[in-house]
């Protein structure tokens, strides 16, 4: 899988966003919550989740993480 990715949940309503590149996610990543907004943001680097990762409640940052071991690969 190469290039952009873009979820949907089952109502229509944009879940997730970001991309691949060798079947690996890559890249920076958007996740959204039920009503549309941002719900989480950060990085991708050969299907691991790396750096700083961002969580948002109401629009605002709610919360910052560096995950550990976390990898997507489609």
């Amino acid at each position: 899988m190469v290039g952009e990715w873009v979820m949907f949940d089952e109502d229509g309503q944009l879940f997730e966003k970001g991309n691949f590149e060798k079947n690996k996610a890559t890249g920076t990543w958007v996740i959204y919550n039920d009503e549309g907004e941002v719900r989480e943001t950060g990085e991708y680097s050969e299907g691991f989740r790396v750096g700083l990762w961002r969580g948002y409640y109401e629009g605002r940052l709610s919360s910052k993480t560096i995950p550990v071991n976390i990898v997507f690969i489609g």
